[in-house]
């Protein structure tokens, strides 16, 4: 068997009761997460709103075609520049459509980046060159330009899209009673409400009490049992996002508040290598920081 048709309402139902009672006061359904915050796991998942995103930017693409098919000058319009920036707009509407449609491909944030800086770049030199007495046209240019400058900031090297929508695995540190675990209770949440059932959360304080650790995960998250359940869930999990076109959070909160010594040298390249098996699930870990040695790994 499969949990795929396991995770139904009923088990969400359940899992949210479960979340709320072992995570105690650390939830709290009166608080809010922060629209950055949120905006990070959107490009963890590369969601629904991660994709609505992208697609405000293919519009924005849209556009300038539309703008550079019906602008009229001579001198601008015969240049080779000209054609060549048609080209690498359409080339970035490609890339972006592809972005959309694929959630597990790695993304060319770079590419992207520098086609629409040079692009960007390409419109002021032409700004320049055309006559300043005709300041319409010069304004034209600007406006058409302006469009590129959402797709640059988007796509910036430092920014959460680039780094987290690759990730496949990602780590959360914060001082103790910062707020980790009911940002990853509440992330888990709404998932489940929304019938997502594409994020599950493990707590490590209730983890250690065996070696088995999948019969702990398999426990804690309340599945039947199978003759191969940590593959099925790890299968059903993964075919949910595919299902969902996004992907999902296999997600264990605060590694340090498990019991057991030297717990994690052993059972976390566990994880990690099942986890690689399945393109469309991300592992987010969380930890106190201060305990980040007690993960040892590379």
């Amino acid at each position: 068997m499969t949990y795929t048709n396991f995770f139904n309402a009923e088990w969400a139902n359940g899992q949210i009761n479960t979340i709320k009672v072992k995570a105690q006061n650390r939830y709290r359904e009166d608080l809010n997460i922060n629209t950055v915050t949120t905006s990070v796991f959107d490009s963890i998942q590369r969601n629904t709103n991660f994709k609505n995103e992208l697609t405000n930017l293919k519009d924005n693409l849209k556009k300038i075609n539309l703008d550079l098919n019906t602008f009229n000058d001579t001198k601008i319009n015969e240049k080779d520049k000209f054609v060549s920036l048609k080209e690498s707009i359409t080339k970035l509407s490609t890339l972006i459509q592809e972005i959309i449609c694929n959630q597990t491909t790695i993304i060319n944030w770079k590419l992207i980046n520098n086609l629409a800086t040079q692009a960007y770049n390409t419109f002021n030199d032409f700004g320049k060159e055309i006559s300043i007495k005709d300041k319409i046209k010069v304004e034209e240019i600007r406006n058409i330009s302006f469009n590129l400058l959402p797709i640059i900031r988007f796509t910036e090297s430092e920014s959460d899209t680039s780094i987290f929508s690759n990730a496949q695995f990602v780590l959360l540190t914060g001082e103790g009673g910062v707020g980790k675990t009911h940002l990853l209770c509440e992330t888990v949440i709404n998932q489940l409400k929304n019938n997502k059932n594409n994020a599950v959360i493990i707590f490590g304080e209730y983890l250690g009490k065996t070696n088995d650790i999948w019969s702990e995960i398999i426990r804690q998250l309340n599945l039947p049992s199978s003759n191969n359940p940590v593959d099925d869930l790890f299968y059903s999990l993964n075919q949910t996002a595919v299902n969902n076109n996004d992907r999902a959070l296999f997600i264990i909160d605060a590694l340090n508040e498990t019991q057991k010594n030297n717990y994690w040298n052993e059972q976390l390249p566990l994880v990690i290598n099942k986890i690689k098996k399945y393109p469309n699930i991300v592992l987010v870990i969380s930890i106190t920081t201060g305990y980040e040695l007690i993960l040892n790994q590379e």
